[in-house]
């Protein structure tokens, strides 16, 4: 389907257009997911070209895509090379936003995965704990991106062998994704099966 859009969108735009690029990032996001990071970086990363080209600094779109290409770099190891392009989506989505907004707490988030796989927990923490706390103000009830924070953020601390400190975090995210997410849901399976694992470090 994303193939498809990109084609069409091809056709319809001759050159740079940002219509082309946003199929771009969309099909490199499928492709991450189908078959790895190595397989969408050549689609992620002509995105961030042609909208650095059409748009002006500050655009949200290049924020969306600097996150896209990092997320992928840091998948396939490139922590390093990623931890700028996380640094300027999040200060851009920060120019674009004066207060809470999910974009920019998925963009602490993107950061602090990529600081976490450079072994900077205390920085990469701090992202996290933003991040949540955001989502937290902006949706008190709980929301699935809160969740999928929690999430992340007690991975690292399991990563770090803090399993102690992750199981609040785990159970939480549990806890919240149960009651928005059908009990069939991949992510919801993913938070019980961390938890799962959690107790387990922790011999309960």
């Amino acid at each position: 389907m994303f193939s498809q859009a990109l084609e069409i969108r091809q056709r319809l735009y001759l050159g740079d257009h940002p219509q082309v690029a946003f199929s771009l990032t969309n099909l490199a996001v499928a492709r991450h997911y189908l078959y790895g990071a190595v397989e969408a970086e050549p689609q992620a990363l002509q995105a961030v070209e042609m909208y650095e080209r059409l748009l002006p600094d500050g655009d949200p779109s290049i924020a969306w895509s600097l996150g896209v290409l990092a997320s992928l770099w840091r998948s396939s190891g490139r922590a390093a090379e990623a931890e700028p392009l996380s640094l300027r989506a999040v200060e851009l989505r920060r120019r674009q936003f004066e207060g809470d907004h999910p974009d920019l707490a998925h963009s602490l988030s993107t950061l602090a995965l990529v600081r976490s796989a450079l072994g900077r927990t205390a920085e990469a923490r701090e992202g996290f704990d933003e991040a949540a706390a955001m989502m937290r103000r902006l949706s008190p009830a709980g929301s699935s991106y809160l969740a999928h924070v929690l999430w992340q953020s007690a991975s690292a601390r399991m990563d770090d062998g803090d399993a102690a400190c992750a199981l609040p975090e785990l159970e939480e995210a549990v806890t919240i994704a149960t009651k928005l997410l059908p009990p069939e849901s991949h992510d919801l399976v993913r938070y019980q099966d961390s938890l799962a694992k959690c107790r387990a470090a922790l011999g309960q």
